[in-house]
């Protein structure tokens, strides 16, 4: 063993060269041999070029971007994704908590089943029927409660749906609905059924609106009033009534059902005696009163309703898409598909 080389490279090599190599590197130091110019030399040239580039960008940029029209694109952008639902709440018959929950299952979810889109693998054999049930109601025995509550039900658990017995029923047609006829049971057609009588006009209602119609026959002017009267089908505020004056101008109304009344045989206007038609009052030689066939809602015994129970049955005709089809050339009144033929009706019963 030679100990003179081993105190040669102890003399060469000290402490700090040994911890510098571990956090540097076996390479540390090497660098410092060899002499690396790392700053890049542009010329005038590169220089110039590279300033007439950046006012180029610089003027393409303030030639298109302004700041006003910018903030407003910004704030869409920003109410559209910050303020704005992302779209409604997909409820189902078990998310059902209240009456505004059934009322859009059965006018929105409904119509949507019996559409063609489900019916490749359910498909009705029949029409739907609905069965209602109404409670008698007597003045609230307790006191108490009596200025909350006036009125209350005879039997406090209400009706069941299946039983047979009447003697809790109460029995009194109520309401009017007004008739479609594509939920006509045979022979459907397009839009409502329509009653009509000269110098008449429509009182005891809510005017709704004013059209006047710029057309030259009195047939247009009329079905523009009538197809007018069907759209406005709000289930608190439906069209039912409509005074045609001097074959140019129409006023629709809304008539409660309180001032609904049978018409007299001289004056049903081609509408049955069992229906229900609006106020009417005589008016001047061009004024004609226009109103939708409207029907109340009638207690049916015989075991017409679900499970052959009585009650306030009404059915509901879904139409195929071939008599949509036929329907469509007949009259601009027809439905754009089957489940808005059924909703409308459903609308109307609400």
């Amino acid at each position: 063993k030679d100990e003179g080389a081993e105190d040669e490279v102890a003399k060469a090599v000290e402490r700090i060269d040994i911890y510098r190599q571990r956090v540097y590197g076996t390479n540390a130091g090497s660098s410092s041999f060899i002499k690396i110019d790392d700053k890049r030399q542009l010329g005038p040239l590169s220089l110039l070029l590279y300033f007439v580039f950046m006012l180029l960008c610089l003027n393409y940029v303030w030639a298109r971007c302004s700041t006003r029209v910018g903030n407003r694109v910004t704030f869409a952008i920003e109410d559209s994704l910050l303020r704005t639902s992302t779209g409604p709440s997909q409820l189902r018959w078990s998310d059902i908590e209240h009456m505004d929950h059934l009322r859009d299952w059965l006018t929105d979810a409904l119509p949507s089943f019996i559409s063609p889109q489900v019916q490749r693998f359910n498909f009705l054999v029949s029409e739907v029927r609905f069965t209602l049930r109404r409670v008698q109601e007597i003045d609230n025995p307790d006191p108490r409660f009596r200025t909350l509550a006036p009125k209350v039900w005879v039997n406090k658990n209400g009706i069941h749906p299946g039983t047979h017995s009447t003697g809790t029923d109460n029995r009194e047609p109520f309401g009017a609905y007004r008739t479609w006829g594509t939920n006509k049971e045979t022979d459907p057609a397009p839009g409502l059924q329509w009653c009509s009588l000269s110098k008449r006009s429509c009182n005891g209602g809510e005017l709704l609106s004013t059209l006047e119609p710029r057309l030259a026959s009195r047939d247009a002017v009329v079905g523009r009033c009538r197809s007018q009267c069907e759209a406005l089908s709000s289930p608190t505020k439906p069209c039912r009534c409509f005074t045609l004056i001097a074959d140019k101008k129409c006023r629709l109304y809304y008539t409660p059902d309180e001032v609904l009344e049978y018409p007299a045989e001289s004056a049903a206007g081609g509408c049955p005696l069992d229906s229900r038609s609006p106020k009417l009052t005589e008016a001047k030689r061009h004024h004609e009163a226009h109103w939708p066939l409207m029907t109340q809602f009638r207690h049916q015994e015989g075991g017409r309703g679900w499970r052959k129970t009585p009650g306030f049955v009404v059915n509901l005709y879904p139409r195929t898409p071939r008599e949509i089809a036929l329907m469509t050339g007949q009259s601009s009144h027809t439905p754009s598909s089957q489940a808005m033929a059924l909703k409308r009706q459903i609308l109307d019963w609400l």
